[in-house]
């Protein structure tokens, strides 16, 4: 990629980044850019807008509108990132995993929906001990800070 020619502040390469990945049809290329200059500058989302005017070094502005350039030719943004946030936990991604999917999530929560029901029939037939003696993390299951799970066990 060639030198970036001009001084960009944080706001100037958001929008820049916006207005390329909009171009080329990237869903959701206003989340794309903010999560693309988080990357390239290793600041959060707060320290972005809360310095708008702040210049970006013509390093990291080449390396942001790269990784722009590559995620408006289809690249997903998290194998650009390396990152995927998924049930509270923060996963690593490469392009040889799969990336964990928002309907994934809703996936688990139904099944813990229906074991919550199964452990609560359970409870109300003695002799049944699973409610008991089960759990539904325990050990072999992420469950992070802010899981969802109805019980946390550390083994």
């Amino acid at each position: 990629m060639k030198q970036v020619a001009q001084t960009f502040t944080l706001r100037d390469a958001l929008k820049e980044g916006m207005a390329r990945m909009r171009e080329a049809g990237v869903p959701s290329h206003t989340l794309a850019a903010e999560l693309l200059l988080m990357h390239a500058t290793g600041r959060d989302r707060a320290w972005l807008y809360a310095h708008p005017e702040e210049s970006v070094e013509p390093a990291i502005a080449e390396r942001y509108l790269e990784l722009v350039a590559r995620r408006s030719a289809g690249v997903p943004t998290q194998y650009l990132t390396g990152k995927q946030e998924f049930w509270g936990l923060e996963f690593e991604v490469t392009p040889d995993v799969l990336i964990p999917r928002p309907e994934t999530e809703h996936v688990i929560e139904v099944a813990l929906d229906r074991l919550r029901n199964r452990l609560r029939l359970h409870r109300h037939r003695p002799g049944k001990g699973i409610a008991h003696r089960g759990h539904l993390c325990h050990g072999h299951f992420p469950c992070g800070p802010r899981s969802r799970a109805p019980q946390r066990r550390a083994t």
